[in-house]
């Protein structure tokens, strides 16, 4: 039983702490290098985020971003509450890290 209420646990959790955060869906539209504002991670720019730039959330992160770019797909750009509740194109600060970024097939 204390085995079953600790899996339920690890399934809801995560979900509970992104329901109240920003998922930003867009097409990349710039990629930069830019370690001063990123710690040494790409910058990218999507669609729909009013000019805001985002911080990848790890190094790898950026060649996420690059493959985006160069094949014109979406990615998601998911915000943990902390960051930002705002709606994507109200996003108010310039390189903010999302806890994940994933590309879209669509």
């Amino acid at each position: 039983m204390k085995k079953l209420i600790i899996g339920i646990a690890l399934i809801i959790a995560p979900t509970v702490s992104l329901a109240a955060g920003t998922q930003c869906i867009g097409k990349v539209i710039r990629v930069m290098d830019h370690s001063q504002q990123c710690g040494g991670k790409f910058a990218y720019m999507i669609d729909n985020s009013n000019g805001k730039w985002f911080c990848t959330p790890t190094k790898e992160g950026g060649s996420i971003a690059l493959a985006a770019l160069m094949a014109d797909k979406k990615v998601a750009s998911v915000f943990d509450a902390s960051v930002s509740s705002e709606p994507c194109s109200s996003i108010s600060k310039h390189y903010i890290s999302p806890i994940y970024l994933h590309v879209m097939k669509e």
